[in-house]
């Protein structure tokens, strides 16, 4: 046989046996498509200035225009530029690195302005606001990915200096490139679902373990043991389940913009209304990655903030409370709800045996209408639902947008 033609094979056979295994690694060409029109943007943007290498410049990180305007605030100055001098770190012996290292100075150099443009054109507006209203929990809540974000590169960066694997090097600085362009696309589709906060209520409380998606993502690359290519956005969603997940976040974000705008053409009203918590949790739901029951709760946390409260208990959504989705037609929401009140944030074990049961019974019906037949205790489990519940999510916000649009048009 022919050796080429063997080798194509192999490789299909590979290629199949590999999604066999893992069906979350299957991503159709619709996926790509939507992949390469979300985020190519920043990647472009990235690469342009990557392009500049040579003439990039540590002053890029001068900050102390922000950290000036905060300098009443300890401590998010102190945060500010904590992480600028990191940043400062990182970058300031990229122009002594060796031609051999272009690759983890590129990584380097678009973490460092991935980080510095978010804080610049999206965080500051909403930190100067929220301090403005003496809120220092909900500014320091809106940094922590960026501050998540420079750990995780600090933590990169040692590790490809003590790493003798060009394979394993490979995909830590595809870990970075991809967390680099997550962190310009999230946080710029958070900005345009959510204004500032119309209330002042307590935040809700911040992911057990902290906010995980960079890591799992750089796990998932490593698990690989192939060469990548950190320009090559496609393929590394494709081989990470947590970056597919994200993608479909941002999905659900976009959707829930779109619904938004649709009511206030059609009612002058948005569905879903900006609270602390529904601001907390859209920026929560991008970096928390469920593998566990604490992170799975949290994750839950989110969808009950933005989609049920979110929707002013569903008043906002039901037909019979002025909206335009019939009672089935929430299914999704109901879910949310029971799951979060039922069972993640109350005892089930809690009453006389038959109530006891009758709970049991009822966590296991939401839990087989997501598709899992049994109660989650391994983390395949957790990363099944945290993936069912988004597609869900999205599912649910397509019916409402073209219930909407469809009512709108008869009016």
């Amino acid at each position: 046989m022919d050796s080429v033609k063997y080798m194509g094979q192999l490789a299909k056979a590979l290629e199949q046996s590999r999604l066999q295994v893992n069906p979350y690694f299957r991503i159709s060409e619709e996926l790509a498509k939507t992949t390469r029109a979300m985020w190519e943007p920043y990647r472009n943007a990235l690469r342009l200035q990557n392009a500049a290498l040579r003439s990039f410049k540590i002053q890029t990180f001068d900050l102390s225009d922000i950290v000036k305007s905060c300098q009443w605030n300890q401590s998010i100055a102190q945060l500010l530029k904590a992480q600028t001098e990191s940043w400062r770190m990182l970058v300031e012996p990229i122009s002594r690195m060796q031609k051999e290292l272009s690759a983890t100075m590129r990584a380097l150099t678009e973490g460092g302005i991935a980080w510095n443009k978010g804080i610049r054109d999206i965080i500051s507006p909403a930190i100067s606001k929220a301090l403005a209203a003496h809120r220092t929990d909900f500014a320091l809540r809106i940094v922590e990915p960026f501050r998540v974000f420079t750990q995780f590169s600090e933590k990169t960066k040692r590790l490809i200096e003590e790493c003798s694997s060009d394979v394993a090097i490979s995909a830590l600085e595809s870990s970075v490139s991809l967390a680099s362009a997550e962190l310009l696309s999230a946080t710029d589709t958070i900005r345009s679902i959510a204004g500032e906060p119309a209330d002042d209520e307590p935040l809700m409380e911040g992911a057990v373990g902290g906010l995980n998606l960079p890591d799992v993502q750089q796990q998932e690359l490593l698990s690989l043991g192939r060469m990548l290519d950190s320009n090559d956005v496609v393929d590394l969603v494709e081989h990470s389940q947590a970056a597919t997940s994200t993608l479909l976040v941002r999905m659900v974000q976009q959707l829930i913009g779109q619904c938004n705008e649709a009511s206030l053409i059609a009612t002058g009203t948005e569905v879903f209304k900006t609270t602390t918590r529904f601001f907390t949790a859209g920026t929560d739901l991008v970096w928390v990655v469920p593998a566990e029951l604490a992170r799975f709760a949290h994750f839950v946390d989110c969808l009950y903030f933005m989609f049920y409260e979110g929707s002013g208990e569903c008043n906002r959504l039901l037909a019979t409370k002025g909206g335009v989705l019939q009672d089935e037609e929430c299914r999704f929401v109901w879910c949310v709800k029971f799951l979060r009140s039922k069972w993640l944030r109350h005892d089930p074990n809690h009453g006389n045996e038959n109530k006891i049961r009758k709970s049991w019974e009822d966590v296991g019906t939401q839990l087989k209408w997501l598709g899992l037949g049994h109660l989650p205790v391994k983390e395949g489990d957790f990363r099944f639902l945290h993936r069912c519940l988004l597609e869900e999510a999205k599912n649910f916000l397509q019916c409402l947008l073209d219930r909407i649009t469809s009512s709108n048009r008869e009016l």
